[in-house]
């Protein structure tokens, strides 16, 4: 297993690549069921309503925060591809990656809360911290259980 000592010859983690890998997939996961949801509130709004518009302005604001996730992706897929047949290689698939710290998320989630109060409605910074706030949450939420399912199966000590 892989420890916090452990760097390819660039000085990049290999730790520090996985928990990448696993923050841009809960990232990106996260997104997409937002903008399934959207879409599926769209699928029943008048057409040519100003809330229709305003909604499909916003799945179009998060499909390109989506696309962003999946270039972050590529490029720590590439990353560790280039680990691949070295010490540093990556074993382990993303999902058995554990997820962030709950104090780093919820201080992410506190600051997308921030940017949110004080972005003009609308716009989008508004709609990047909106999008920001709630993919946070969902992520507290998914760490949260994590961390409670696993003290559950940890053995009385």
């Amino acid at each position: 297993m892989m420890s916090e000592a452990t760097y390819d010859q660039d000085g990049q983690s290999a730790v520090g690549l996985e928990a990448g890998l696993r923050s841009a997939s809960d990232r990106l996961m996260s997104t997409l069921e937002e903008l399934i949801q959207l879409e599926q509130r769209k699928r029943d709004m008048q057409p040519g309503s100003t809330e229709f518009v305003q909604l499909a302005d916003r799945i179009e604001t998060l499909a390109s925060v989506a696309l962003g996730h999946t270039r972050e992706q590529a490029t720590l897929a590439e990353a560790s591809k280039a680990l691949a047949g070295t010490p540093l290689e990556m074993e382990r698939p993303i999902e058995a990656i554990p997820p962030r710290p709950l104090d780093v998320v919820l201080g992410e989630w506190r600051a997308a809360e921030r940017r949110l109060s004080e972005a003009a409605s609308g716009s989008t910074d508004h709609d990047v911290a909106q999008a920001d706030a709630h993919r946070l949450r969902d992520e507290y939420r998914r760490a949260q259980e994590t961390a409670r399912s696993a003290a559950l199966e940890a053995p009385d000590r």
